[in-house]
Parts: structure tokens; sequence; C-alpha cells
């Protein structure tokens, strides 16, 4: 049973949902059990992990420990060695595993709903990534780097799972080949689509709200251009490193709009007084007026609206929270099929 469940965990996240339930059925774990497993935890001199992870890790490293000393732990049983009530509530390792015994273990249900949140925050994130201008002129920037040798390939993408360390050594030159190739791609469908993205934007204050063919036709092109973009960074394979640096660039642009539109209504709410002197009010109108003028720019300088900066921004937090909840979900899962096995 034991090396049933260190096997899932070799195995990984995804095989986590092929054979969870194929080992343990759903039934809580004692709190005896748990205790038992503490102490053998800090019998082992475990220390502080910085992550669930290293827990999962540490617990599972512990069950095999037990089956190779199972004949010295016999002899030490007939000491009375376990910590008191008031020690194993004063560590926070010792009370969360504790807790956690006592939840029941996941379903196959549960398995693929946790399994589908991931996968679909991961989505949402991705789509409005490669959607967002700023992202894309980020990934720009960073194949010029890339280029004039200013930054590892090996700190821009993920190396294939199956090449061993002296085959991606090997292959580093070809990777950073196949990425500038597909930033160059990048680049092209981004020049591409800005140019029909300027003639949408003409076109629907001639048309100002009427649909016409022109108006669905640069559509259809702009959607399309933003395809292939997503498309290309889905090839790409990003490490996070990288990819963070595309979602901070859109929050940086993000935080220029809320604070010129705090700005704006800040002026606004204040003008809207009765009572303001002749110089005060034409100081504040001046001042309102350099807020409006900065948040145009923004918007030239990103080639999209402060709205669409917003909803980018806003669906990036959607997606990157329900996916690190589900992955929270899943690694607290992990910790307590490893504790009832162990």
């Amino acid at each position: 049973m034991k090396k049933q469940g260190l096997g899932l965990l070799e195995s990984g996240g995804e095989k986590f949902f092929e054979g969870y339930g194929e080992v343990v059925q759903g039934d809580a774990v004692s709190e005896h059990d748990i205790d038992d497993v503490l102490q053998k935890l800090e019998a082992a001199t475990i220390g502080a992990v910085e992550s669930d992870e290293e827990l999962i890790s540490e617990v599972a490293s512990l069950a095999v420990a037990d089956a190779e000393e199972e004949s010295t732990l016999d002899e030490v049983d007939e000491l009375d060695l376990s910590a008191g009530e008031d020690e194993k509530s004063a560590d926070p390792v010792r009370v969360y595993l504790r807790q956690m015994g006592t939840v029941p273990l996941l379903t196959r249900e549960q398995e693929v709903s946790i399994s589908q949140r991931i996968e679909r925050g991961q989505i949402k994130t991705h789509k409005a990534i490669s959607r967002s201008p700023m992202a894309v002129k980020e990934l720009i920037r960073i194949g010029e780097e890339l280029e004039r040798g200013a930054l590892s390939i090996r700190d821009v993408v993920n190396f294939s799972d199956q090449a061993d360390v002296s085959e991606a050594e090997d292959k580093a030159d070809e990777y950073l080949q196949w990425t500038l190739e597909g930033v160059e791609n990048i680049r092209k469908h981004f020049r591409e689509g800005l140019k029909e993205w300027h003639k949408l934007a003409a076109e629907q204050k001639i048309t100002r709200g009427k649909q016409t063919k022109k108006l669905f036709r640069l559509k259809r092109k702009v959607a399309r251009t933003r395809l292939e973009i997503l498309q290309e960074m889905k090839n790409l394979n990003l490490k996070e490193s990288a990819r963070q640096r595309l979602i901070d660039a859109i929050a940086a642009a993000h935080k220029e709009v809320r604070s010129a539109e705090r700005e704006i209504k800040k002026l606004t709410e204040k003008l809207e007084h009765k009572r303001i002197k002749p110089e005060t009010e034409k100081e504040w109108k001046r001042q309102l007026s350099a807020a409006k003028r900065r948040l145009k720019k923004i918007e030239e300088e990103h080639s999209v609206s402060a709205v669409e900066i917003k909803r980018t921004y806003q669906s990036i937090v959607a997606g990157e929270h329900e996916t690190q909840e589900a992955k929270r979900e899943l690694t607290e899962a992990n910790l307590r099929l490893v504790v009832s096995i162990a």
C-alpha cells in the first residue's frame, strides 16, 4: 500500500488523477494515525518546509524509511516518548496535518472537477495574455534579449520532459533558434493585427454602432490574428518566470490606467462643489485635462482602450486565482493520501 501511494506521488499530478481513487477509498484518516505520522516526522528531525510540495516529499520519504526500520521502531515503542497535548498543539505543522487527516479523501468526481478547474483557469489566463498588446510587446523584448545574448534560453522556455540533461544541453542552440523563429512570427502577426485594429477603430467611429459588412470583415481579421498569436505563444511553452514578465507588463499598464482614472474622478468630484475660488477652479481644470491626456496617451502607447486593459487584467487575476485554488486543493489531497498510507 505504501509503495502504491509513493508511486502516485512520483508519477506527478496527471497520474494522480488517474489512479488516486483506485488506491484509497474515501475514508477519513483517524487522529491516531496522524499523531503516529507526526511523531515519526519529529523523530526523523524533519524541519519546517517552504511549500506543500516539500511537505508531501518529506512525508513520502518517511513512509519508505518506516518500512526499513520497522524492527527498530518496535523496540522504541516500549518507551513512552510521545509528545504531550500542549506540545502537539503548539506545532503548526502538526496541527495542520492532524486537521487534514480528519477530512475525507477525494472522490473520483472531485478529482476530475479539480483537474478541469486547473485547466479552465490556465486557459483563461493564457487567452488574456495572448490578446494583450502589452504582453506581446514584452515577449518581443524577451526575443531581442535572447538574440543579443542578454538572456539564456534556459530561463525562457521549458525543454522537453523526455530529454535528459546532457541532451537538453546539446539542444540549447536548437531551442534558441526555434524560439526566436516563434517570436518573429508573433512580431509579424502583431504588426498585421495592429494595422487591422486601427482600421477597425476608425470604422467603428464612422459607423457609430451600426454593423456593416466592412466592420464585420475587419473584426474577423483581428480575431484571426489574435488566434494565430495565441497558438504561437502556446507553442513556445514559456517558463513561469518568462510568463510572469508578460503578466507584469499587463499589471503595470493596468496600474497606470487606474492611477489616471482615480485622478480624473477625484478632480471631477472637486469641481462639482459650488463654492470654489476662480483660481482654484482653473488649476483643477488644468489638472483634469492633464489626467485625461495621460489616460489617452496610455491607450495610444499600448494600442488598446483603458477598458480593455482593465478587462484583460481582471481576466488574468480571475484565471490565476481559479488555478491556484484548485492546485492548493490538489496539494492538500496529495498530502492526505500520503498521510493515510504512511
